[in-house]
Formats: C-alpha cells, structure tokens, sequence
C-alpha cells in the first residue's frame, strides 16, 4: 500500500465521506471540561466511541473497491499500451521482411550477372589460348620450311626466275613473321584487358557483400526487438 493510499485510508477512518463532524454534547461553559481545548475545538473522548465496527467494514469495502478501480484501469492502460507496442513491432517487422526480400533478389541478380561476365570472360581466355596455339604452331611451320635442305647448284648459275622465286618467298616470310608479332602484340594487350577484367569483376564482387553486410548490420535492431519481446 502506498503512503498516499495510507493517507487517504487514515483520514477517511478519522471521518467518513458525508458525515457532519460531531460535537461535544456537553453545554455551557466548555472550560470546565479539563478534555476539551477552546481554542483547537477538540471534541471530547466520549464522542470518539460513534465509529462503530460496521462503519469500519463499510469504509474498508469502499477502500477495496477504489484499490480494485484503480488496479482495473491500471491494466487497461498497460493493455492498451502492449497493444500498440505489438501492432508498431508488426509493423517494423513487415517492413524489415520486406526490405530484406528486396535485397536477396538484388543479390540474386548480381550474382546471375556475375555468372555470365564469367562465363564470358572463360570464353575469351579459350579463344585466345586457341588462336596463341594456331600461331605457335604456323610459325613453326614456316620457320620448319625456310631451313629446308635443297640443291645449291641451280644457284651456281644466275636465273632470274629463281631469285625471283627467293625474294617473293622471302617477302613472304617477312610478311608473315611481322603479322605473327602484331598478332602477339594483340594476344599480350587482350591477356592484359582480361586482367583488368578480372580485377573489375572482384571489386564488383567485394562491393556487392559489403553492402549486403551494411544492409543487414542496419535491420538487426529489428532482430533485437524480436529477441526482446
């Protein structure tokens, strides 16, 4: 029972609601009883035995009641107030569901991009190995047919034809041999596209957790709502 409680019940005790103060029956000059004070008007001890027990069982249900009333609307309040605590955690947390769905499926579709570019990039490499092989291998080919061994004595003697045949042949290779290196030159600047590819597509990567990360590290004071309640 609270100290305003015990108040309120000594005082309605000492007078019950809607009952007059009672006066001393004594008359005439009131200095003659030792017990009562003119100046305070303190009535006297006989008029004190009028509380009956009754008085005190009604005044004590009265009591009851009021602490019942006050217990009564305490708890709709605290009803009222779980109620819309509940329905504010139902909402932040269809939100939160929500926004989480929103990011796996942005995910997903970065992941599916992601997929392709290496796939893509896997078709490139393959290629390229491929077409490195092909010119290794025509290289050796004309490198293996201009050490051929053949019969010197046709030069012994002068033909034009001949040195005809030799310096074509010759521009030939000299044609060839410059197209294998521009073909090479090519080959290192797409090996080095493809790196830089490589490296574009790891930051793209990093990126993509790191903002899934920020993005769940932001929702989880819904998660603690969730455990506390």
């Amino acid at each position: 029972m609270s100290t305003s409680n015990k108040r309120r019940f000594s005082k309605t005790l000492t007078r019950p609601k809607n009952q007059p103060l009672i006066t001393s029956s004594i008359k005439g000059n009131p200095s003659k009883d030792p017990t009562v004070s003119p100046s305070q008007g303190v009535p006297p001890p006989e008029d004190l035995k009028c509380h009956t027990f009754e008085d005190i069982s009604s005044l004590t249900e009265s009591f009851i009641d009021f602490e019942s009333q006050d217990l009564m609307s305490t708890t709709k309040n605290l009803a009222q107030e779980l109620r819309s605590k509940l329905k504010e955690y139902k909402s932040s947390n269809q939100k939160h569901l929500k926004k989480k769905y929103k990011v796996h499926q942005k995910v997903q579709s970065c992941r599916n991009e992601f997929e392709v570019m290496k796939n893509s990039i896997g078709e490139v490499l393959f290629e390229a190995k491929k077409t490195k092989e092909e010119l290794r291998a025509m290289r050796e080919k004309i490198e293996g047919e201009s050490f051929k061994e053949c019969d010197p004595s046709p030069f012994y003697e002068p033909q034009t034809q001949v040195i005809e045949q030799i310096y074509s042949l010759k521009n030939s290779i000299d044609f060839m041999n410059h197209r294998l290196t521009l073909t090479e030159r090519e080959l290192e600047a797409k090996n080095y596209e493809n790196d830089k590819l490589k490296q574009s597509l790891y930051k793209i990567k990093e990126s993509i957790i790191e903002k899934t990360s920020l993005e769940t590290e932001e929702s989880h004071p819904h998660c603690q709502i969730c455990i506390i309640i």
